[in-house]
């Protein structure tokens, strides 16, 4: 199954994986794990191949080999090793770049609105429509 991955965030890539191995499980429940290949390349496409009953050692070497020479990222493979170690990173670094850190984003600070646009204009002055600095 391939699938175009233009979105950022990936929603239907992700919802691609999980629809593939929740098959995957209702297929082959012991070996699901064995059943999935998935590659991908940034903002392009993500490739999920599924083979019932797994896939051998030769034929995960010639996916992986082709893989390399396409230059496209493995997101998962029969054996593959997963360190968590920098998930957290890498899920608050993502989210950073969506919404930010929370502050306020305004580079200056909003002016007073009981300040007068004119610096001639005398707020304490009679209001004369014809004369007043202060009108608008």
């Amino acid at each position: 199954i391939t699938l175009w991955n233009k979105e950022e965030p990936p929603k239907s890539v992700l919802k691609l994986y999980s629809t593939v191995a929740e098959a995957a499980e209702i297929f082959d429940r012991q070996g699901a794990a064995n059943d999935v290949f998935a590659v991908s390349s940034y903002l392009s496409t993500t490739t999920v191949l599924f083979k019932r009953g797994g896939f051998t050692e030769t034929e995960i070497k010639t996916l992986r080999d082709y893989t390399k020479s396409m230059s496209w990222e493995e997101v998962y493979y029969p054996g593959m090793v997963y360190d968590g170690s920098g998930a957290q990173k890498v899920l608050d670094d993502y989210r950073a770049s969506i919404f930010g850190s929370g502050q306020d984003a305004t580079l200056t600070q909003p002016a007073d609105p009981t300040t007068p646009a004119n610096p001639d204009c005398d707020p304490t002055a009679p209001a004369d429509p014809t004369l007043d600095a202060c009108a608008d």
